[in-house]
């Protein structure tokens, strides 16, 4: 399990530090950040792990793998820094990490407090009528303002604004309280235009109500291929997801190192073109002295400037070139792993109305285990599972995404 937290783990969440953190520091500081939580709540640290998701999913924490709370891997792909902030990926870790504390709480795991046993009662009753998020903003409402939820939303939103003292310095952490808050407003008065005063309640009595008049699976009418036959067709599904997202990860980790080299050398190619562009503003002893100075900061010899930075655009084109490929091979990547995950889609619907289907259900797990694959391995798999009422039901599995 991850170590103790570190109080100045913080300071790599600031903006121009955040940008310069390759794949794998990024990840340590948000196993930090999950670390400290932990601490506060009286729990035990879950693993942060990245995972491909939905573009409306930032992470999840699912009930059937409780030690690891899964984060979309855009948080922490370099690729991705102009849509993501870090503040964006601290507050997914925290409301993860909420869910964990429920978790603990509704399982009797240790805690620092325990909420009311109203909220218990709650969070109880939600697990068993719990409503996924599936993008629609109608859904999403709904979703938002369910009990487990809510909590979540709450919870991350107040520790968000508690790291002020730390933060305020950096434009990026008002902008990104600026857009929670506004987003809250924005979800609060249209839950209450449409659902009235006491929205929160009126929600979870909905959601109740469709769960249980949710309809039963049509009868199948076609011939079922045999069960052997569909798990073997699972089993390679799950085995090609494995192996795509082993190779986008290492192409995502690889292409983040990449560009973090081209910031810097870009970083140092203006930074060197300016200080001598302000050079030849002086004369004299400045100048003089402002040479020597440059020449002893850059390491670089006066008769081997303009080489040194037509060398440095060189390297620049030359890594450009090289991310083009790696690039190429992420999109090729996705797109196989778009085409894996709807073929499985299409099989897990398949098993939902098979006549074999608690057969298939128990030679899955069976297989799984004699080929070594973990709840870990597959847990974008078993989102796309979940999706499906009959079989979310079989396996028991409570999945919360923000």
């Amino acid at each position: 399990m991850p170590g103790i937290f570190d109080w100045n783990y913080t300071r790599n969440f600031e903006t121009e530090q955040w940008e310069q953190l390759g794949y794998d520091e990024r990840l340590k500081a948000l196993q930090k950040l999950e670390n400290h939580m932990a601490h506060e709540e009286g729990r035990v640290a879950r693993i942060i792990e990245p995972a491909g998701m939905e573009n409306y999913t930032d992470g999840c924490f699912l009930d059937e793998n409780p030690d690891v709370i899964y984060i979309n891997e855009r948080f922490v792909s370099y690729q991705y820094d102009h849509v993501c902030s870090s503040y964006d990926a601290m507050n997914t870790i925290i409301h993860e990490g909420r869910h964990a504390y429920q978790y603990d709480v509704l399982n009797d795991n240790k805690v620092k407090d325990l909420p009311s046993a109203e909220t218990i009662e709650e969070w109880k009753q939600n697990k068993e009528y719990y409503l996924e998020n599936s993008g629609d903003y109608d859904n999403y409402i709904k979703y938002r303002f369910q009990p487990t939820e809510d909590d979540a939303f709450n919870y991350a939103d107040t520790k968000m604004k508690s790291f002020q003292p730390k933060f305020d310095k950096d434009p990026k952490y008002p902008e990104h309280l600026t857009n929670e808050d506004s987003h809250t407003v924005k979800d609060e008065v249209y839950a209450h235009d449409k659902y009235g005063e006491n929205f929160r309640e009126k929600i979870k009595d909905i959601i109740i109500q469709e769960k249980q008049s949710a309809p039963d699976p049509p009868t199948v009418t076609s011939q079922a291929p045999p069960s052997e036959e569909v798990v073997k067709n699972i089993n390679n599904l799950e085995k090609a997801h494995i192996s795509i997202n082993q190779n986008l990860s290492s192409s995502q980790k690889e292409h983040s190192q990449l560009s973090i080299e081209i910031k810097q050398l870009n970083n140092r190619n203006n930074e060197m073109s300016q200080r001598l562009k302000d050079i030849d503003k002086l004369q004299g002893n400045s100048r003089e002295y402002a040479i020597n100075y440059f020449i002893q900061e850059y390491g670089v010899k006066r008769e081997d400037v303009k080489q040194h930075l037509a060398d440095l655009k060189e390297k620049i084109s030359e890594k450009q070139q090289a991310l083009k490929p790696i690039q190429e091979n992420i999109n090729i990547l996705k797109a196989d792993k778009e085409k894996n995950l709807q073929e499985y889609a299409k099989q897990i619907s398949d098993i939902s109305n098979h006549p074999e289907k608690a057969e298939i259900m128990a030679q899955l797990e069976q297989s799984r285990k004699t080929n070594n694959i973990t709840q870990r391995d597959i847990s974008e798999l078993n989102q796309v599972a979940q999706k499906t009422d009959d079989l979310s039901r079989e396996r028991d599995t409570f999945v919360r995404t923000i």
